[in-house]
């Protein structure tokens, strides 16, 4: 290449592209090490800049997995600390009912077991409630089941068990008849005056009744002496309505309800008559029927013997009709239970055997008489135990109930709440080996990606340090090569 023309640069551009060139090795070094990416951006390495995102990709999704997954480990590991609590519960349970069954102990000390049972039921159905995540109850049937992501469209299902005194069978169903009444039909009872104290005395009432659509009226049941009412008086269903009369020798006593009682459909009432407060009020479904709410007259100087007690209607007064349709849980105390009382009874729709006192209901010894319908033939027996036993005239035992809760303590419940256990506990177990899968996972990902992205910083440092030198000379190079054609001037110099 001839030097001495001077309309062309080509050692200064090649030196120039040579610069350019080293300038462009040391800023990627540079940017690397800034970074700690080997590859940046796709125009680095398209291939391994693909690979890179892929991998990515991966590590977030299983991140996400893996959050999913503990939290539904901690979801039940808590299931499984309140099941533990109610297995200790429970054994507590057991132990109680088997100190009960000695003969050594008396009935007061045999009550005194029953309520201290019944407040540990009520314990075990609090935490099977009390039991949440994210405000959705988890172990009191409520649930079913959830849902956990354990992978990329793969989900672990799993049976969310109800550990309420119900659902382990703690209280089961005690009702399998009541007693139906077609018009026509009513129930003789023994005189129950004498078990409710003197005329004007407290006493309550339960009663659930199903009446036909066709029927508004309807007597549940009454105590009367002739055209009189008696302590007692008469319970009925007035115009689709829960009413009560009493007749004494000052006044009338009223207390009709507001609430319309759905035909065809069970409904529980309660009449109350308070002799301290001087007021008579009714209960529908658990809900006090604000207009029942009236004055009694304590004053009752009507004897307390000789009256006339029927379920069903009154068979001497064809003034009075008779009721049709279901009857059961007919009940009554010489006591006004409170409103707590009467809500713990029916709680959420659940009618309790009143033989037992649960939660706030604790006036089981102030019972004097209970029929719940069952047996079979003519005669009603009442299971308060004071032996006040009905005849039945025409009504006849039908398989609609109301259902109802009696205690049944048995090693049924200790299984399942065994199996239950076991379950969750094999379910954090499978979580628990997820979780580590995925973690394996990521490790696994995470060094791939590495190998490919990650700047090695000592080979970048070394690379850097080289062709800073490289840059210095090519500087030097390109300055020399735009000095060259100067030497062309000396040709002309004297």
């Amino acid at each position: 290449m001839n030097s001495f023309k001077i309309n062309s640069k080509t050692y200064a551009m090649d030196a120039l592209r040579q610069l350019n060139a080293v300038n462009s090795k040391v800023a990627m070094h540079q940017a690397r090490l800034s970074t700690g990416k080997r590859i940046n951006n796709a125009q680095d390495d398209a291939a391994a800049y693909a690979v890179i995102q892929k991998s990515y990709n991966t590590i977030k999704s299983n991140q996400v997995i893996k959050d999913g997954v503990r939290n539904g480990k901690n979801l039940l590991t808590m299931i499984e600390a309140s099941m533990t609590t109610q297995m200790e519960l429970w054994q507590r349970i057991k132990e109680l009912d088997m100190q009960k069954s000695s003969g050594t102990l008396t009935d007061n000390q045999k009550a005194m077991i029953d309520e201290r049972i019944n407040t540990l039921i009520a314990e075990l159905d609090d935490i099977a409630n009390s039991t949440k995540w994210n405000g959705e109850s988890l172990i009191n049937g409520t649930k079913s089941s959830i849902d956990i992501m354990v992978g990329e469209g793969e989900m672990m299902t799993i049976a969310l068990p109800n550990t309420t005194s119900s659902g382990l069978g703690i209280l089961t169903n005690s009702n399998t008849k009541s007693l139906s009444f077609d018009g026509n039909d009513y129930v003789s009872l023994p005189e129950i005056d004498t078990l409710l104290g003197e005329p004007g005395s407290s006493f309550t009432v339960q009663i659930s009744a199903k009446h036909n659509n066709s029927d508004n009226n309807g007597v549940l049941i009454h105590s009367t002496e002739g055209s009189h009412s008696t302590i007692f008086g008469r319970v009925e269903i007035l115009n689709n309505k829960f009413s009560y009369y009493h007749r004494t020798s000052n006044e009338n006593d009223e207390s009709r309800g507001n609430i319309e009682l759905e035909a065809d459909t069970w409904n529980n009432v309660f009449l109350v008559v308070d002799s301290a407060s001087g007021k008579v009020q009714n209960y529908v479904n658990g809900v006090l029927d604000e207009s029942s709410v009236n004055d009694y007259d304590t004053s009752n100087d009507y004897s307390s013997s000789g009256r006339v007690w029927e379920l069903g209607g009154i068979s001497n007064n064809a003034n009075y009709t008779f009721f049709n349709g279901q009857m059961d849980e007919v009940a009554i105390w010489n006591k006004a239970l409170s409103q707590s009382e009467i809500s713990s009874l029916y709680n959420d729709g659940i009618i309790r055997d009143v033989r037992y006192n649960s939660g706030d209901y604790s006036s089981k010894d102030n019972l004097k008489a209970y029929y719940k319908m069952e047996g079979s033939g003519n005669t009603l027996t009442d299971s308060s135990g004071n032996n006040k036993d009905g005849t039945i005239n025409g009504a006849t035992r039908d398989s609609d109930n109301p259902g109802g809760l009696t205690r049944n303590i048995s090693n049924t419940t200790t299984n399942s709440l065994l199996s239950h256990l076991q379950t969750i506990g094999s379910k954090i177990q499978r979580l628990e080996s997820k979780e580590e899968a995925l973690m394996d996972q990521t490790t696994a990902q995470e060094a791939v990606r590495s190998s490919i992205e990650d700047a090695d910083f000592a080979e970048e440092q070394m690379e850097l340090i080289k062709t800073s030198i490289m840059q210095q000379t090519a500087i030097a190079a390109l300055s020399q090569a735009n000095s060259a054609p100067q030497i062309v001037l000396s040709l002309f110099q004297s």
